[in-house]
């Protein structure tokens, strides 16, 4: 590659940050895995406590927004029955309504019940998109 090239690509970022197009359509920041939401078609997440479980990749997951620059996901199911989950914005935790099983926004499982521990992903909030690391 040629010095006038290589400044070129240092300047514009491109050595420490590319985008690579997958097959779906989709974004993805440096490999296939992560995965674009749009705020517009999860409009629950506009508003801090807000959520919604979404289908990614065939995979249930909750969406949550806990604060105004972030976006936490969990799955959505309780890993002690399997049902699905719900946000409690003023507890700040995750309820399942059928076994009572809580779990607090690091995803550990509240209390001395057997459930163990939610699986979490990566997610960041950039302008109006969800980018979620799903890999």
């Amino acid at each position: 590659m040629n010095s006038k090239r290589r400044t070129f690509l240092k300047a514009a970022g491109v050595s420490s940050l590319f985008l690579v197009a997958c097959p779906a359509g989709l974004i993805t920041w440096g490999r296939c895995g992560s995965y674009r939401i749009s705020l517009q078609k999860a409009r629950k997440l506009m508003q801090v406590g807000g959520w919604q479980i979404m289908e990614i990749k065939g995979q249930q997951l909750l969406l949550m927004r806990d604060t105004p620059t972030s976006i936490k996901v969990f799955e959505a199911h309780c890993s002690s029955c399997g049902e699905n989950l719900s946000y409690k914005s003023e507890k700040r935790h995750l309820l399942c309504k059928s076994c009572k099983s809580s779990f607090g926004l690091d995803g550990k499982s509240h209390g001395d019940r057997e459930p163990t521990s939610l699986k979490c992903y990566q997610a960041k909030l950039s302008r109006d998109n969800i980018l979620v690391e799903i890999g």
